[in-house]
């Protein structure tokens, strides 16, 4: 439920407890057999109106964690698509390294900067590790 609707929902709930109240005045003046029929009517009212707000805390309830839901799954989808980029990264630079001779002079730039992918590649497995357990604790 959206902001604008809850507070449709509130405000119908605020009216139907203002139309109960206003029955139970009406009935009180218009003899006994109407005063005990709308005064068990507004309290009917009464009654929904209550079930009104507290239908409007669940959905708000549901609509946050829903969206707690969400961005964790988006979190989680970026840091598989870094992971993924940066193996793309890695073979990339494995398949320069394997084609550069001993004797070239960017040879340990290369060799470092693929140690260098790498560690960061564990990283990345490490924190993909970690949130993935939660996931499927989701639904």
């Amino acid at each position: 439920m959206t902001a604008p609707d809850a507070r449709r929902t509130t405000k119908l709930s605020t009216e139907t407890k203002r139309a109960g109240d206003a029955l139970r005045d009406y009935g009180a003046n218009e003899g006994d057999d109407l005063r005990d029929v709308l005064g068990k009517v507004a309290l009917l009212f009464d009654q929904l109106s209550r079930a009104q707000l507290v239908f409007t805390e669940h959905e708000e309830t549901y609509r946050a964690h829903f969206k707690s839901v969400r961005a964790r799954e988006e979190a989680y989808a970026q840091l598989r698509k870094t992971n993924d980029a940066l193996a793309g990264k890695i073979d990339a630079a494995e398949r320069t390294l394997a084609k550069t001779s001993q004797e070239h002079k960017e040879r340990e730039t290369r060799e470092r900067k693929l140690y260098e992918l790498r560690q960061e590649k564990i990283g990345l497995e490490n924190a993909v590790a970690k949130v993935r357990p939660h996931m499927s604790r989701q639904g």
